[in-house]
């Protein structure tokens, strides 16, 4: 996915970068950041891949024995 934004709303930019409020899963991607370099007198551009890790949960599941020793794990 690549990802175009503008700075305002959840998105904010200074001279580190670009910062992402309250950052989900969906906000990854790629993100571009294009600049005018005045010393050359043209644009640069540079891709950031944004890799957000979510969250794991532990569940419980029903576990029936089997004879085995082994089970089975159900839903």
């Amino acid at each position: 996915m690549i990802v175009v934004c503008v700075a305002g709303g959840r998105y904010t930019q200074d001279m580190y970068g670009l910062h992402v409020q309250n950052i989900t899963t969906a906000d990854d991607g790629i993100y571009y950041c294009r600049a005018e370099v005045d010393a050359a007198g043209r644009y640069d551009e540079r891709a950031i891949e944004v890799i957000v890790y979510s969250k794991l949960e532990c569940v419980s599941l029903p576990v029936t024995p089997l004879n085995n020793n082994s089970a089975i794990m159900s839903s």
